[in-house]
């Protein structure tokens, strides 16, 4: 047993299809995973969102978080309505298993979620923002206006290499994240 977080439990299911959202700290993870509601029950993608929590190094910490009231969350989720439901009178299967005749067309379905996804994390994101004042996007950039060198990092582990690269581009070296 290792209590040192390596994302290796989600890196394997990267392909598998969901939506992934890998935060850096508790405020993060709280207001991700209000968001993750309204990004994968929108009826344009209707796909499952993780939001991927680096254990240990996030989960064994205190730190200060800002919680958004009971009314402001119930203003950004309002009740889910399900497009598809289950009922013992109507049984179907959902996801498991797909015939060679429809297989193709499932795919290209997943597909045109994940790709609206973008759009719908985007709008999710400035909602969020209006309402709480914390802003997100898909990739933050640090310095990155004359960088020569990236370091591309996802999680709790994207906050530590900007310490060391802040120290070389204040002596003049083009290294930053």
């Amino acid at each position: 047993m290792n209590i040192w977080n390596d994302q290796s439990d989600i890196m394997a299911s990267r392909d598998c299809g969901w939506i992934q959202l890998f935060v850096e700290n508790g405020q993060q993870a709280f207001d991700q995973t209000i968001c993750a509601f309204r990004m994968g029950e929108d009826r344009r993608v209707l796909l499952p969102v993780a939001v991927n929590l680096d254990g240990f190094t996030i989960s064994h910490v205190v730190e200060p978080l800002e919680l958004a009231s009971q009314e402001t969350v119930n203003k950004f989720l309002p009740p889910y309505q399900p497009l598809y439901t289950i009922h013992p009178d109507r049984p179907i299967t959902m996801g498991l298993f797909a015939m060679p005749e429809i297989f193709m067309e499932t795919k290209k379905a997943h597909e045109v979620a994940l790709r609206n996804s973008k759009q719908v994390i985007l709008e999710v994101w400035k909602e969020w923002a209006d309402l709480t004042g914390r802003h997100y996007q898909p990739i933050q950039g640090y310095r990155m206006e004359e960088a020569e060198i990236a370091i591309l990092a996802a999680g709790e582990s994207a906050k530590s290499p900007w310490r060391p690269w802040i120290g070389c581009a204040s002596r003049g070296r083009r290294w930053v994240c």
